[in-house]
């Protein structure tokens, strides 16, 4: 009797051994409120937009993904998003009123529009967005897309968003400020403003759930994604970036999306295994091209100096020992502005320095009065703190699991290495040291070596 039973159990276990290493692939469990959505590429962004409570449906009942997005429609999703507080709305064909005024108080509408019927093109998008959201912001550098030009709408929120990674651009790299935008393109813009664009893939196992969440679920070159893993606890992961092996550590890794990488889809996958089971699960990540400007740049004679090779060599390899730097801790995010000066460059613009060479700008240039102080963008361990040539005085900050940021042309420290500091803590002050053309901070993220746009880090709200 009892090796009969023990037969029974050996082929019952292996059996369900068969049954759950077979690999899985799933989708997002919970159904979404709108079944006009389900199988639409926008899904997963309007969904958690209705989690967060920024969507509770529309007039006619139904979310019609490709439908023209009305301002009405617009203004409504983004006092929802961003917590304004809204009387009740009335019924019938006045229910956008209360918003559409709310909106004209906060100073969210350009003059002359104000019908709640109105289409909503993507400038109008980007200047409603800009005002609601990044208010305090101001940029003043060149302007990426070659359609976008001073006669528009409001250029500066056009590249101020774009450089955020909030508007992506098509894939020829235009903007194409005057076309309209349907329901899903409005809502995937307004799901990356508040850091919900995601794309998520699940299985619920006999031992538990299984699942990886991935945001943005479109990324711009130059950009980054968060990932998210969970599993049951004896279940051993392995994440992989388009065949490439990623570490993380705990349940997070950031991945680093390198300014020159190929644009079009890349397949993250989370294989994750126990003795008896293995599982598969796939994300399709879509790699937007990035637009950058291009500039030529004069240095005055006294920074040229700083310029020449042995002394580039030597402060490249002092940033790679620093960026070498290991710590288990995950990034504590967002990011704040180090200062509150305005933008005067941004990543990845394409520069020919008089005299010198060509290169490209590894992270934006803040504008900033001499002195002023510079602000830790998050908590993080000193591991550099030294006069090098070109950058001048620097500052590079460890914030774990991979993610370093940079403080450059620094007049003087507040910390030395081996310092813990704190977000908002003021580490440095403003400075012109280096191959610089007057005071301001320059501000750098590293995913390890890779330069990534430290502007992306400030969206989203992510905090750990």
């Amino acid at each position: 009797m009892i090796l009969t039973m023990m037969r029974i159990l050996i082929v019952f276990f292996a059996l369900l051994s068969l049954t759950l290493s077979f690999p899985a692939r799933g989708a997002c469990s919970e159904p979404s409120s709108f079944p006009d959505l389900n199988g639409h590429w926008a899904r997963q962004s309007v969904l958690a937009l209705v989690q967060t409570g920024a969507i509770q449906g529309f007039p006619d009942g139904a979310f019609l993904p490709d439908a023209p997005l009305l301002l009405g429609q617009l203004v409504k999703m983004t006092c929802l998003a961003s917590g304004q507080a809204v009387p009740s709305p009335t019924s019938g064909p006045q229910w956008a009123t209360p918003y559409m005024s709310k909106a004209e108080e906060l100073g969210w509408l350009p003059e002359g529009i104000d019908s709640a019927e109105a289409p909503v093109s993507r400038e109008l998008l980007a200047t409603i967005a800009r005002r609601a959201f990044f208010p305090e912001m101001i940029l003043a550098s060149g302007l990426s897309f070659p359609d976008v030009t001073l006669d528009t709408m409001d250029s500066e929120a056009v590249e101020l968003l774009h450089q955020l990674g909030v508007l992506q651009g098509q894939p020829d790299g235009l903007f194409y400020p005057a076309d309209l935008l349907t329901r899903a393109e409005g809502c995937t813009v307004l799901a990356r403003v508040m850091g919900r664009d995601t794309q998520t893939s699940a299985v619920q196992s006999p031992f538990g759930l299984l699942q990886v969440e991935v945001t943005p679920g479109r990324v711009l070159q130059g950009g980054h994604l968060l990932v998210r893993v969970s599993t049951p606890s004896d279940f051993a992961s392995t994440l992989l970036w388009g065949g490439d092996d990623i570490p993380f550590s705990g349940s997070m890794a950031v991945i680093p999306i390198a300014i020159d990488e190929e644009p079009g889809p890349i397949l993250l996958t989370l294989l994750s295994s126990s003795l008896s089971s293995s599982y598969r699960l796939e994300a399709t990540i879509m790699v937007a091209p990035m637009a950058v400007p291009t500039e030529i740049i004069e240095l005055p004679p006294e920074a040229q100096e700083t310029m020449d090779e042995a002394s580039l060599l030597w402060e490249r390899k002092l940033i790679e020992e620093a960026l070498s730097h290991t710590s288990t801790a995950s990034p504590r995010l967002p990011f704040q502005m180090p200062v509150n000066g305005t933008i005067w460059d941004t990543y990845g613009a394409l520069r020919t320095y008089v005299g010198w060479g060509d290169g490209r700008h590894w992270g934006v240039d803040l504008g900033g009065e001499l002195g002023e102080g510079v602000h830790a963008a998050a908590a993080g361990e000193v591991v550099l703190a030294e006069m090098l040539s070109s950058r001048g005085n620097t500052i590079v900050l460890s914030h774990g699991g991979g993610l370093f940021t940079l403080y450059c042309h620094l007049v003087a420290f507040n910390v030395a290495v081996g310092d813990r500091v704190e977000k908002d803590q003021v580490i440095a002050a403003v400075g012109s040291t280096g191959a610089s053309t007057g005071p301001h901070l320059h501000w750098e993220a590293r995913l390890g070596t890779i330069p990534v746009n430290p502007l992306n880090f400030l969206i989203g709200g992510y905090e750990n």
